[in-house]
């Protein structure tokens, strides 16, 4: 299986990727006399002009009333492996737009660098900036943006990505606690089939080399381009024993965070990726996770009950509350 054929990539000299999308693309709308069909507007809105981000916000369609109660805001990571797509792409267009209408919530999908022009931590350093500006919306709320300002409940932020997005999640809410967000406050995770992956491979990985889905070919490939001076079969993808380590003695310290792990059951992927995280994170940090757990059930309590359920409707996902089996490699 070619991994280049498969992904519709093409490596260039230079070291950059010429990527031949079959996904459309979908431009933003923020007038509703010209969405009235559209379950959320959207406008783009630049974060670091050197770094070329941006950030597509969703708004649910028609607007909330100025006297209406403001709503949680979701920071968005899309997926793509680190090197593909962006929030204009129509497969996560479309899902942020219906999440932000039908939670309802604000969502701000983040147009981070993609690899390997830019390698890792630069993703992780445009989620960063994502949180600072955030930050600067809710500090400054009359130099901030009108749907931030006159819609949004900082009290209620939460981080979210699918695949590579839910690693750059993971990693952007363990920068978060070097950061000082008094004017915001992250009440949790929401994980997506996570990316983690490394040197060694699971039984799933080699029973499943040639997937239909995603082949193991192509996401050694994936590797190859997103780790700094990585090399194929020698290099992790974003996580090693040493950051879980330390992650976990980290996140300890997160004082109400609600920590979900979705899993699409059909993705065998989902399930090397959290066979491998809590391979090494359960077994060695088990009381670590017993508190954290105790804090989902109290975040639960604390956090508008509606919004949770609607959240696992929506999306339909399954909710795995992996955090207390020390079993982790019997799971699979």
């Amino acid at each position: 299986m070619d991994p280049y054929e498969f992904l519709k990539i093409k490596l260039n000299s230079d070291g950059s990727l010429t990527r031949n999308y079959i996904v459309p693309t979908v431009p933003s709308s923020s007038d509703p006399t010209n969405s009235p069909l559209q379950p959320a507007l959207s406008k783009d809105i630049p974060i670091n002009a050197a770094a070329k981000t941006s950030i597509r916000l969703f708004l649910p369609n028609p607007p909330p009333s100025s006297s209406a109660a403001k709503l949680p805001i979701i920071l968005y990571f899309h997926g793509g492996g680190f090197i593909l797509y962006h929030p204009s792409s129509l497969i996560f267009h479309h899902p942020c737009s219906t999440l932000a209408a039908q939670i309802p919530a604000i969502v701000a999908s983040v147009d981070y660098r993609l690899s390997p022009e830019h390698r890792l931590p630069a993703a992780y350093d445009d989620a960063v900036d994502s949180l600072l500006w955030l930050k600067s919306q809710a500090q400054n709320p009359t130099e901030s943006d009108p749907w931030i300002r006159d819609h949004v409940d900082f009290d209620k932020c939460f981080l979210m990505g699918d695949s590579a997005g839910g690693n750059i999640a993971y990693f952007a809410r363990l920068r978060a606690l070097d950061l000082d967000l008094s004017h915001i406050k992250i009440r949790g995770i929401i994980m997506k089939y996570p990316f983690f992956s490394g040197v060694q491979r699971t039984e799933s990985e080699l029973r499943l080399v040639n997937d239909r889905i995603l082949p193991l070919p192509a996401v050694t490939s994936c590797g190859s381009y997103v780790c700094p001076r990585a090399k194929t079969g020698t290099t992790s993808i974003a996580i090693q024993q040493l950051w879980i380590t330390y992650t976990v003695k980290r996140l300890d310290g997160c004082q109400g965070a609600l920590l979900m792990a979705t899993v699409e059951i059909h993705w065998w992927i989902s399930r090397r990726s959290w066979r491998r995280f809590w391979r090494h994170v359960g077994c060695t940090w088990s009381p670590v996770l017993m508190r954290m757990g105790i804090m989902l059930w109290k975040s639960l309590i604390v956090l508008r009950h509606k919004f949770c359920l609607k959240m696992l409707r929506n999306l339909y996902f399954l909710l795995f509350l992996l955090l207390l089996n020390p079993l982790c490699d019997t799971l699979w």
